[in-house]
C-alpha cells in the first residue's frame, strides 16, 4: 500500500510540481507522505539493504526532508482554507475544490492525520469534522489506513469539548464494545456519565441555569463576524459581492505611459477598482517568462517571518501564515 502511494504521488508530482501543489490537498498529501508515511516505510525496511537505502536517501546533501512542523503547517493551511472558503469536509476529502484541479481522495488515515493535527492545536471543532470523516471512510475501506478505535477516542473527547456530552458517551460505548479492556475509556465513560447527571439535576432545578450541553454551544466554531475586518477579508476571498460605494462611472479603464519612453509603444493597461483610496490594477504588465525570473530571484531571499513577544519583548517565534524578505 505504501509503495503504491509513493508511486502514484511521484508520478503526479513529476508531471508538473508547481501545478500539483497549487491544490492544498495535494500539498498536504505530499508533506504527509514525506513525514508520517516515510517514518512507517523506514520502520518496515528493517533489512540491512533496506536500512542502507533509507540512509542513502535521507542523508543525500541535496535533499531536505520535511519534518513534523512542516506537516503541521500543511494541515493548518488546509484547515484555514476550509474555513475561509467554507469548504465542505466531505467534498474536500474527495479532493474537490472549486477553481482548482481535483486531487486524489483522502484516505481514512489522511483524514485522521488532519484531525490529529487539529487536536494537537486544541482545535476541537476541526477535530470533530475530520475524525468523523475518518470514521466514515475507515468503515468503507478494505485495506484499513487508520485504527477505528483510535479515531473513536479522539472523536469522543473532542465531541465532549464541543459540548455534546451525550454523543461523546455513545462514541465511548462504541469504543468499549470494540475493546472492552481499553485503558482510558472506562474512566472517560464515568466522567461523561457524571457530567450528564449534573446536567439533569440542573434541568430539574429552579435556578434558571441552562443545561451544560446547551451552555457549551458557545465553544463551537462560528467563524468571524461577517462585518469584522476578518469577516470582510474572508468574504472578499470567497468573491462575495459588496454593495457598490461608487457608481460605475467612477471606475474607468485607460492606457498609461506615466511619461516613460518604454511605455509609449505599449502603454500599461490600467483599471480603476476604487477611487478613494485610489486602487488600480495594471493588466499584462509582465510576461510569464518575466514572472518566472522574478520568482527565481526572490525565492533565495525569502525566510519565515518572526514576531516579538509583545509582553516580554524578548522571545521571537515563527509565524505559520506568512513569509518575509531577508
Amino acid at each position: 500500500r505504501l509503495r503504491e502511494g509513493f508511486r502514484k504521488l511521484h508520478n503526479a508530482v513529476s508531471k508538473d510540481a508547481e501545478d500539483f501543489v497549487t491544490n492544498p490537498v495535494n500539498a498536504f498529501l505530499l508533506v504527509k507522505m514525506l513525514t508520517a508515511d516515510w517514518k512507517v516505510a523506514s520502520a518496515l525496511m528493517s533489512s540491512a539493504a533496506g536500512r542502507q537505502m533509507v540512509e542513502n536517501i535521507t542523508q543525500a546533501g541535496r535533499f531536505r526532508f520535511p519534518d513534523e512542523e512542516d506537516l503541521t503547517g500543511a494541515a493548518v493551511a488546509l484547515l484555514r482554507l476550509q474555513d475561509t472558503y467554507r469548504l465542505d469536509t466531505a467534498s474536500l476529502a474527495r479532493g474537490q475544490i472549486q477553481g482548482v484541479k481535483p486531487s486524489p481522495e483522502l484516505s481514512a488515515g489522511d483524514c485522521f492525520e488532519l484531525g490529529r493535527q487539529s487536536y494537537n492545536n486544541e482545535d476541537h471543532y476541526h477535530t470533530v469534522l475530520w475524525m468523523q470523516e475518518a470514521l466514515d471512510r475507515v468503515d468503507e475501506e478494505v485495506t484499513k489506513t487508520a485504527d477505528r478505535v483510535e479515531i473513536l477516542e479522539y472523536l469522543a473527547f473532542s465531541t465532549f469539548q464541543q459540548g455534546n456530552t451525550r454523543h461523546a458517551l455513545k462514541l465511548t460505548n462504541d469504543l468499549l464494545a470494540a475493546v472492552p479492556d481499553h485503558p482510558r475509556a472506562p474512566g472517560n465513560k464515568r466522567y461523561y456519565e457524571d457530567a450528564i447527571s449534573k446536567t439533569e439535576l440542573h434541568k430539574r432545578g429552579d435556578d434558571g441555569d441552562v443545561p451544560m450541553d446547551e451552555a457549551a454551544v458557545g465553544k463551537k466554531h462560528h467563524g468571524p463576524d461577517a462585518d469584522s475586518e476578518r469577516g470582510i477579508y474572508e468574504r472578499l476571498c470567497r468573491g462575495e459581492k459588496f454593495p457598490p460605494l461608487y457608481k460605475d462611472k467612477d471606475l474607468t479603464c485607460q492606457y498609461r505611459t506615466n511619461g516613460s519612453p518604454f511605455l509609449l509603444l505599449q502603454p500599461a493597461k490600467e483599471e480603476v477598482m476604487f477611487p478613494k483610496p485610489r486602487i488600480v490594477i495594471y493588466h499584462d504588465v509582465m510576461s510569464k517568462h518575466e514572472m518566472d525570473v522574478v520568482k527565481l530571484l526572490a525565492q533565495p531571499r525569502l525566510k519565515r517571518a518572526t514576531v516579538q513577544n509583545y509582553k516580554s519583548g524578548e522571545a521571537w517565534r515563527w509565524q505559520t501564515y506568512r513569509i518575509e524578505q531577508k
